[in-house]
């Protein structure tokens, strides 16, 4: 059996964050997005071991890869079932440490694909358990879509999915530590004062109006000192048209939101000029696609 796995990117269209808990992590609100950006993973069973693969040799392959520590936990927590070993080859899209998930969403792609490569048909709340001990984002990869996000990501609200929508990615160069963003953030970061709620009232009752105007991420501030660019694209895209341009999670990648894919377009060829990783990308209503053959 082989199994390919497309794990879809995700943005933040609204990040606050509200507290440092007694843990070291961070509390936080969120509006979580996937968007049609894509790693995509190819799982096989072998006779022993775990071995862990990508077509990207600035991935690490090692433990410090949320995959490689997600088949680990799998092998310790279901001994009976793990028979053999498993080859894991990933097709890497998504930029690395940039602020869309793309570690937390191999992640959750290989939750799924190693409970159906093994036969051990877990429960969505038995998977969730295995996300919260690998990362903060992953529980919510697993689902994907339009989703409230809170406490240090751990609990996920499904929300309705929004209109399908064109957004351009635009990647700074550069990899971002979220753990010195955020450890930045408690020293010079402020949260939020606008309503989660609210924002997703109006996320719904106007998303081609109000809203754009509320999107925010609170660590921009903080990711802006490193990466000044990120001022620039966000300015160069609003000027090109765009509805709205926002930082996703610890960045430094921003987000365009776009009226239409002319629009998109548009902004994607003022952006490419000036930063090598752009892409055309739209809203989808999950986070994984599974494809099982036999």
């Amino acid at each position: 059996m082989r199994i390919i796995t497309k794990a879809y990117a995700k943005i933040n269209l609204f990040l606050n964050v509200l507290r440092k808990r007694l843990d070291g992590y961070h509390d936080i609100e969120s509006i979580m997005q996937s968007v049609s950006l894509h790693d995509q993973l190819l799982f096989e069973k072998t006779e022993e071991g775990i071995f862990v693969s990508s077509d990207n040799g600035g991935l690490p392959t090692c433990e410090k890869n949320l995959v490689v520590k997600v088949a680990e936990s799998f092998r310790k927590r279901y001994p009976q079932k793990w028979d053999g070993g498993v080859s894991i080859h990933i097709m890497k899209n998504i930029p690395i440490s940039a602020g869309l998930a793309g570690g937390s969403t191999d992640a959750a792609a290989t939750i799924v694909s190693l409970s159906r490569l093994f036969d051990l048909n877990l429960s969505y709340e038995e998977m969730k358990e295995i996300a919260e001990d690998v990362g903060c984002d992953v529980a919510f990869c697993l689902r994907g879509g339009t989703a409230l996000v809170r406490g240090k990501g751990e609990v996920v609200t499904q929300l309705d999915p929004l209109p399908k929508t064109w957004i351009v990615l635009a990647t700074i160069p550069g990899e971002v530590s979220t753990k010195e963003v955020y450890d930045r953030f408690d020293q010079i970061g402020h949260p939020s004062t606008t309503d989660i709620h609210t924002f997703i009232e109006d996320m719904y009752q106007s998303f081609n109006g109000r809203v754009y105007q509320e999107m925010e991420n609170v660590l921009e501030g903080v990711t802006v000192t490193q990466y000044p660019a990120i001022r620039e694209i966000k300015s160069l895209a609003l000027k090109k048209g765009a509805a709205a341009a926002v930082m996703s999670g610890s960045g430094p990648t921003v987000f365009c939101v776009c009226s239409s894919l002319k629009k998109a377009q548009e902004v994607y060829g003022a952006l490419a000029s000036h930063v090598k990783d752009v892409f055309i990308t739209s809203t989808v209503d999950r986070g994984l696609e599974m494809e099982v053959m036999k």
